[in-house]
């Protein structure tokens, strides 16, 4: 019989004690700011942006290409560009107006940036940063460890082997299953800027998905994002590329059993440069960034188009280097546990809950199987989440769903939103 050993040495953290991006609102990134902006900014839909200080103050600056927020506690992550960030992966928290805690994650990767930020299926962080070969080391995909900052590359390089054109790798998305997608600034048309992925949980064969197109004026893909769609279970992905009115800004390539296909143009109305895209689980819309050609603006849209204006970056619109943009859309009642897949070969690991409600419910998560063992109880603050970490985890693989874990929340009227369970660990 298989032996697992639970420390109930617990890290309990709720949102109401560590203020993070609120519910609803998006954040957003950018370099070579102008004052107000340093780096980062909130932004409502109802078009209130708030700048985010204290990174002019802090040695990594405030230079930001792209910015992600952690799917089970409150961290902000961030990607560099120039100077001291170059290469490098931080994570923060926001506190009120002011960032607080910016801590370096593992190593400097190089001296390019870093482009785009997703999460596999095991919460560790994949970032994409300039090119992507057969050669090249410290460049294409790279997997940050969650807990030791440790390295790996997934995509491109001589281990893994890079078959098709070589390009810069400029934006990375997952979906809900842990799968990664990245685009590629390369190609001429009608195959341009190339959209390939990565299969949860080895990310070891990357598959061409696909290509942007009616034809573009960049081949510059900026940004993509996985959402929903009608047309394939695998769903699909929406893109940005620096085209304007001449070219499309804005596309989806609808993921096919059969790849690779062409996307097609979503109708947006945009005349600026599309610099990211971002899909919001609450509203089912996009978010959408514009930067390099002014105004720098923020949009929402229907997955159809046209674009809506929600607002200007400041200084009105005129900073000329907003760059990312994520949205604090953790659906209530989902309950993620890290990491799905423990290690292989069996070693001491740290693991994390979280779970999402509305701000302010009470949040309660536990083992509902093979005991039931409540682990805690706290109340979510403005951000919605509350989490714990549970380090010196003892569990071998080779048993898939040993613990089945449930969540709830629960309003100030009493009523209760139960998550779906979450048998653990998935090998």
């Amino acid at each position: 019989m298989r032996r697992f050993m639970l420390s109930l040495s617990v890290l309990v953290l709720a949102g109401s004690l560590w203020a993070q991006v609120p519910r609803g609102n998006a954040i957003v990134s950018e370099f070579a700011n102008l004052a107000p902006m340093e780096g980062l900014c909130l932004v409502t839909r109802g078009g209130t942006v708030t700048p985010i200080t204290g990174l002019l103050a802090n040695p990594r600056g405030a230079d930001i290409n792209s910015v992600k927020l952690d799917p089970i506690d409150n961290r902000v992550w961030v990607g560099g560009i120039n100077a001291l960030s170059s290469g490098r992966l931080h994570h923060l928290t926001v506190a009120g107006t002011m960032v607080a805690g910016v801590t370096q994650h593992g190593p400097q990767l190089n001296t390019g940036s870093i482009a785009g930020i997703a999460f596999d299926v095991n919460c560790n962080p994949v970032v994409v940063s300039g090119t992507i070969s057969a050669t090249s080391t410290t460049t294409g995909v790279i997997r940050f460890d969650r807990t030791t900052g440790a390295t790996t590359q997934i995509a491109g390089g001589p281990t893994n082997g890079w078959t098709f054109p070589t390009g810069t790798a400029n934006c990375v998305t997952s979906d809900p299953s842990g799968n990664i997608y990245f685009g590629v600034t390369v190609g001429t048309a009608p195959m341009q800027a190339p959209i390939y992925s990565l299969a949860a949980p080895n990310y070891t064969t990357p598959v061409f998905e696909g290509w942007c197109v009616p034809p573009s004026n960049n081949t510059t893909i900026s940004g993509m994002t996985w959402a929903p769609d009608a047309a394939s279970p695998r769903g699909a992905i929406y893109w940005t590329t620096f085209a304007t009115a001449t070219g499309v800004p804005v596309g989806k390539l609808v993921l096919s059993a059969t790849p690779p296909v062409a996307s097609v143009a979503v109708a947006s109305g945009l005349t600026n440069a599309a610099n990211w895209i971002e899909y919001d689980n609450d509203v089912g819309d996009f978010w959408i960034l514009t930067g390099g050609i002014n105004p720098d603006t923020v949009y929402t849209m229907p997955p159809a188009g046209p674009v809506v204006q929600v607002a200007l970056i400041p200084p009105g619109g005129v900073n000329g280097s907003p760059s990312c943009i994520d949205v604090n859309d953790c659906p209530p009642g989902r309950l993620t546990i890290s990491p799905a897949y423990v290690p292989n070969p069996p070693v001491p690991f740290t693991a994390e809950i979280g779970v999402c409600c509305e701000p302010g419910d009470t949040a309660v998560y536990g083992i509902v199987s093979p005991l039931v063992l409540i682990l805690g109880v706290a109340v979510a603050g403005q951000d919605g989440r509350v989490w714990a970490s549970y380090p010196n985890i003892n569990l071998p693989p080779g048993t898939p769903g040993a613990l089945t874990f449930l969540a709830g929340c629960v309003n100030t009227a009493g009523q209760v939103t139960l998550t779906s369970p979450v048998p653990w660990p998935r090998n």
